[in-house]
């Protein structure tokens, strides 16, 4: 199931809001796109959320990071803004060989459903900005979140509903819908384009 949100944020803090509370810890990747990193550190922090940072490229960090206080385990892969990529099969073998109970949120804003699905490789909630790739074209504001029905019921009544009232505009949905149809087409060539100038870096 998902969820359309007034923006990226909107789906990021809905999904956190449903599932911390105080004295839960947040098990994050160091690099994060500013806005999140401001929620966590500024934002649940005052709440009695722990946020715990490790480099999820370093597979023996992510599992000493983990304890049994860890509620969530949250990354961008590609991070933005450096790029960095994070193994997600790897990162959600560890942690659900740590523990079942530990959410897997996984910020999908720069591959998009059209490059990669992290649902299929461990993860349990998926969040997207739709404003950059999925809208395409610079005009909206937007975001969504991707998980089970059950899950997305719960960010639906209350991390939307009832914390955030991150409720996406009818222009919104109907932008969104516009620029998912040539979603498939301008991921191909954003990936030729990338291929062309990675290969003549490599030449310079």
């Amino acid at each position: 199931a998902a969820l359309a949100t007034a923006s990226g944020m909107g789906a990021i803090t809905a999904a956190l809001w449903t599932i911390v509370g105080p004295g839960d810890q947040i098990l994050v990747d160091k690099t994060l796109y500013g806005c999140t990193f401001s929620f966590l550190e500024h934002g649940l922090k005052k709440f009695g959320v722990d946020i715990c940072y490790a480099d999820f490229t370093d597979h023996a960090e992510v599992q000493a990071k983990l304890s049994v206080k860890t509620k969530v385990v949250y990354f961008e892969t590609p991070v933005n803004p450096n790029m960095r990529v994070v193994d997600i099969a790897a990162v959600s073998a560890i942690v659900k060989g740590y523990s079942d109970d530990i959410m897997i949120i996984v910020d999908n804003t720069y591959c998009t459903p059209a490059l990669q699905r992290p649902l299929t490789l461990g993860a349990d909630i998926v969040v997207h900005s739709a404003t950059k790739y999925l809208g395409g074209h610079g005009d909206l504001i937007a975001g969504a979140v991707v998980s089970t029905a059950t899950i997305v019921e719960q960010i639906r009544l209350y991390g939307v509903k009832d914390m955030t009232g991150a409720v996406i505009s009818p222009m919104s949905a109907f932008l969104i819908l516009r620029g998912v149809k040539t979603l498939a087409l301008r991921m191909e060539r954003h990936c030729q384009n990338a291929q062309i100038l990675a290969e003549m870096l490599l030449e310079s």
